[in-house]
C-alpha cells in the first residue's frame, strides 16, 4: 500500500516541480521587463528555485529503492496524509502565483506591442 501511495507522491511532486519551474522563469521575464532594478522578481526568481530544487531533492529521495520508507509510510499513514496537505497548500500557492504573473506578463506584453506600434508609426513618419 505503500509503495502505490509514493507512487502518488511522486507523480505530484514531479507536475509542481514543473510548475513552480514556469513561475520562476515567469518572475525572470517579470523581473527582466519591470521598471527599475529593485522590484524583488529577480530575489523572488532565487526563491522559487530554491522550492524547485527541494521538490527535485524529495522527488529524487523517493525514488531511491529504500524498503524502509515504505515500512515507516505503512506504520505511520498519518506521515503521507502531512505530505499530501503541504503539497496542496503548495499547488494552491503555486495557482495564487500564476494567476497575478499572468496578469504581470500580459501586461508586459501589451507595453511591448505599444512600444512597438509607436516604432513603426515613427518609422512611417519619417
Amino acid at each position: 500500500m505503500a509503495e502505490q501511495m509514493i507512487n502518488t507522491l511522486r507523480q505530484r511532486i514531479f507536475e509542481l516541480q514543473q510548475t513552480y519551474a514556469v513561475i520562476q522563469k515567469e518572475f525572470e521575464l517579470i523581473g527582466m521587463y519591470s521598471e527599475g532594478t529593485n522590484t524583488g522578481y529577480n530575489q523572488m526568481s532565487s526563491c522559487v528555485k530554491e522550492v524547485v530544487h527541494g521538490l527535485e531533492q524529495f522527488y529524487n529521495c523517493l525514488n531511491e529503492e529504500n524498503p524502509g520508507m515504505c515500512q515507516d509510510f505503512d506504520n505511520h499513514p498519518e506521515s503521507i496524509e502531512e505530505i499530501k496537505n503541504q503539497l496542496d497548500e503548495m499547488a494552491v500557492a503555486a495557482a495564487e502565483l500564476q494567476k497575478e504573473n499572468a496578469g504581470l506578463i500580459d501586461s508586459i506584453i501589451e507595453t511591448g506591442m505599444k512600444k512597438d506600434q509607436n516604432k513603426l508609426n515613427q518609422i512611417k513618419e519619417e
